[in-house]
């Protein structure tokens, strides 16, 4: 039963396919597996770090629900798929994501359990996410 009201998607990547006309291997699109959890910024320091091109690169902490198939790596990317508590969500968390955004899993991510040796209660992941700093500045506050 999902506890967490955010929905993501793990992004799976398959092996690419052969394709015997032409001797070449081409790309397969990624499989979406359908999962929960909740985005939080818990840091105190934001760790943004700009990049060139107006971009800036964020750490967040991503708490997903338990015993995910397949588990989670340190290679993996999920989208954002929006929020359950809004109804019709197609918006964002309060700038701190938009739906259909990717992150990136940074380190390897850990199964938290409340005693030792205790069912996992949930999985948490440092992810960064990379957005524009780009705006209208010519807007009127």
């Amino acid at each position: 039963m999902a506890r967490y009201p955010q929905r993501w998607s793990i992004l799976r990547e398959n092996p690419p396919e052969y394709d015997e006309s032409t001797g070449n291997y081409f790309p397969v699109p990624p499989t979406y597996q359908e999962w929960t959890g909740l985005l939080q910024q818990r840091f105190l320091d934001t760790k943004q770090t700009v990049m060139p091109g107006n971009r800036t690169l964020g750490e967040l902490v991503l708490q997903l629900d338990p015993y995910l198939p397949g588990g989670l790596s340190d290679r993996d990317k999920l989208r954002f798929d929006g929020d359950r508590r809004v109804r019709g969500s197609n918006e964002g968390l309060g700038g701190l994501i938009a739906v259909g955004d990717i992150v990136h899993v940074r380190g390897r991510p850990k199964e938290r359990r409340p005693t030792h040796g205790g069912r996992v209660d949930y999985i948490v992941a440092i992810v960064e996410h990379a957005s524009d700093m780009t705006g209208n500045s010519s807007t009127q506050p």
